[in-house]
């Protein structure tokens, strides 16, 4: 069994404010009963309203009398009427095969609501409103059921924490703790699932609980089945196809308990799909030609699958291939295979839209037999990887972040406007921290938070060009056009015809460059580890009264999403290799960002900074807030800045650890020291200003 728990950020939310997150959830039960651990019955102890929902597979006879899920005292046996019995129990359970008997007043109050289904998959739903003094109940699939209200009236409505307060050592059981009387034994289902939120849910919330309505509602590790208006998307033990029960050929009927109708969703991190039958323990092939079946795989094979909305509110999910079309349970086969036909425009139909349902859980080794395999598939053949910086050139010509005449401009020069950093699904432009993005027609560059931020797709080339793709963004394809002028940009294309137009040559990006002025001082942050090249140092930073204290040794390699303050005596542009990530740093003051972004919050950055009249140095002062609200400023790409502190100092001045001392000049003994630079070369005679290794210590020069 594998057990869940999550957590409200609150277990005090109002009624009818209540946000779809169980405070308890448990998976695979199995055979009641089963008894909550403390910390959960600890949860659920304190709430007044609450939902309660249960997913169980009902035997062929519910012989069994007793609770699928009750709060009780052990030792307190629950008379057979449940009514007069003066005691504080919360009771949702079944007295025979046909009559439901919901119990949940304090003194043993209960209704009959109407016959619970046998030998089936259903949602039990229990609802207690104490605001209302009401109770409600849902018993039924997840496209049928019924409701039953019960207003108390003088009876006060039992929760769980009425019967903590009555009954200190109560527990918490599912499918039990009413064995004392004989008349409420334990109830005879299976138990897939429990969840207990905080608050009351509608009839139409606890039916929607489980379906994926968004693309972003899959979640790696669940288990769906996929249902269009034609039939269910499964197997057969001996056929390598996939099927529809649409076909009286199959003589199969789908269900959410058979693993051969069961899939799973896996999302690799480059934010690609691939989909996995339980029951066949097989992936499904997309390599397959239009207008034929859809076949089984035993690795992924060819592109992920593309998800897609349909306009069917009731039927929302639709998916694809790049190459294939998509998939329908099409009437043309009388095999009753699935196949992959025509377009998204042309098949938002019945036999193309599917009804997605979260049925359960894939057990963990199989997850991670998925996660082997799709790793290992991506290594040798997903073009580009998220969490890496790339080029993208047409003959030479290369995308940068520079925009001309409204357009995004390519040049023959690949330098740092040239690095676009991929995040699995798109493209940040290095040197401004935008994203690639389309407004309408237009390509252009958008700030973090947009709603025209595009997805990224990459492909192989139409026209079967050798090591070149073609890039995919707000269903438009990328190629390289000519202004009168004879320079270059991005142009848009609503299908990858313009042949050799475009196909990109996509190249790993090794070293980021990064820009030291006169100042000799910069910031840096990046989502990769860099290694920090010769004639730099680079210092994470710690807070120590009025100072910005760096750290005493400089790092040899910036691990990942870390702030650093750089130093060079050499002003110049210095590249810093991509590297293997390294441990974080602890105690670090420096946070950042690789995208531009706008930070609500006070802080400081890197600048020069004046105080009482004396002479300018660098250090960190207050952002500007450049226009934008009070307490809000722009942090530009893969830069650092401090938090704004609470002691009211207006800036930090560095030095370099504890030891450093700030001096005019070096005096140097009888004894002759030897001085070195930061780079490790001796220093006959100290000319200029900065920081240098004297006697072993460091000491800066002004």
């Amino acid at each position: 069994m594998k057990k869940i728990t999550l957590f409200l950020v609150s277990l005090f939310l109002a009624v009818g404010a209540m946000a779809q997150t169980p405070v308890v959830t448990v998976d695979n039960i199995g055979t009641a009963p089963y008894k909550l651990d403390d910390a959960d019955a600890a949860k659920i102890f304190e709430l007044e309203n609450l939902t309660i929902v249960l997913d169980v597979t009902t035997a062929a006879s519910l012989s069994g009398r007793g609770a699928f899920f009750c709060v009780a005292d052990p030792a307190q046996a629950v008379p057979g009427s449940f009514s007069g019995s003066n005691t504080s129990f919360m009771a949702c359970g079944h007295v025979n095969a046909s009559i439901a008997y919901l119990a949940a007043a304090k003194d043993g109050q209960h209704f009959s609501t109407g016959t619970i289904p046998a030998n089936s998959t259903i949602k039990i739903a229990y609802v207690f409103d104490k605001t209302n003094n009401k109770f409600k109940s849902y018993i039924g699939d997840t496209n049928a059921g019924w409701t039953m209200d019960r207003d108390f009236g003088t009876y006060e409505i039992a929760t769980p924490k009425m019967v903590k307060e009555d009954f200190a050592n109560a527990n918490i059981y599912i499918g039990g703790g009413m064995a004392n009387n004989a008349n409420h034994e334990l109830g005879d289902a299976t138990i897939h699932k429990v969840r207990v939120y905080n608050g009351t849910l509608t009839v139409d919330e606890i039916k929607n609980l489980d379906f994926v309505k968004e693309i972003s509602d899959f979640e790696n590790g669940k288990i769906y089945t996929f249902v269009t208006e034609r039939g269910w998307m499964g197997a057969k033990d001996d056929n390598d196809k996939v099927i529809s029960t649409v076909y009286t050929a199959n003589a199969v009927t789908g269900s959410k308990t058979d693993e051969n109708f069961q899939w799973t969703v896996y999302k690799s991190i480059n934010n690609k799909y691939y989909l996995y039958n339980v029951g066949k323990e097989m992936f499904m092939g997309v390599e397959s030609a239009n207008n034929t079946a859809v076949p089984f795989a035993a690795t992924p094979q060819g592109l992920s699958l593309t998800f897609k909305k349909s306009s069917n509110a009731a039927y929302p999910i639709m998916f694809s291939t790049d190459n294939a079309g998509v998939v329908n349970h099409s009437g043309n086969h009388a095999s009753g295979l699935i196949t992959w036909t025509g377009g998204w425009n042309t098949l938002d139909d019945s036999g193309s839209n599917h009804k997605v349902e979260a049925v359960g859980t894939l057990d963990s080794e199989t997850l991670a037999n998925i996660a082997e395999l799709v790793a290992a598939y991506e290594a040798e053949n997903v073009l580009v990887h998220a969490g890496k910086y790339y080029t993208f050139n047409q003959n030479g010509n290369y995308i940068t972040s520079e925009v001309a005449n409204s357009r995004i401009a390519c040049s023959t020069i690949k330098d740092a406007s040239a690095i676009y950093y991929f995040d699995g699904e798109h493209l940040l432009a290095y040197k401004t921290g935008l994203y690639f993005g389309l407004n309408t027609n237009d390509w252009t560059f958008e700030a973090i938070g947009s709603n025209d931020i595009s997805a990224i797709e990459f492909v192989a080339a139409a026209n079967g060009a050798e090591e070149k793709y073609n890039i995919k963004s707000g269903g438009r394809w990328l190629h390289l056009s000519a202004n009168g002028d004879g320079s270059t940009f991005v142009n848009r294309c609503s299908a990858n015809t313009c042949g050799d137009a475009h196909n990109w040559a996509i190249e790993t990006v090794e070293a980021l460059p990064v820009t030291i002025s006169a100042a000799k001082y910069a910031t840096f942050f990046a989502p990769v580890a860099v290694t920090v090249p010769s004639g730099v140092t680079a210092h994470t930073v710690t807070i120590n009264g009025e100072w910005a204290t760096l750290s005493e040794e400089s790092l040899t390699v910036i691990p990942a999403n870390t702030g650093v303050v750089l130093y060079s005596e050499t002003a110049d542009t210095y590249n810093f290799t991509i590297t293997e990530n390294v441990e974080a740093i602890e105690g670090n003051a420096l946070l950042g960002s690789a995208a531009a972004t706008y930070i609500t919050a006070d802080a400081y950055v890197l600048g020069y900074i004046n105080e009482d009249g004396a002479p300018a140095e660098v250090g960190f002062g207050k952002a500007v807030t450049n226009g934008q609200a009070e307490g809000t400023f722009l942090n530009n790409s893969h830069k650092a800045y401090l938090p704004a502190p609470t002691n009211g100092i207006k800036s930090y001045s560095f030095r370099f650890g504890e030891g450093t001392t700030a001096i005019e000049n070096v005096e140097v003994e009888n004894e002759v020291k030897a001085v070195f630079d930061l780079t490790g070369r001796r220093v006959e005679a100290i000319t200029a200003p900065g920081i240098y290794i004297v006697g072993g210590k460091k000491v800066l020069v002004k």
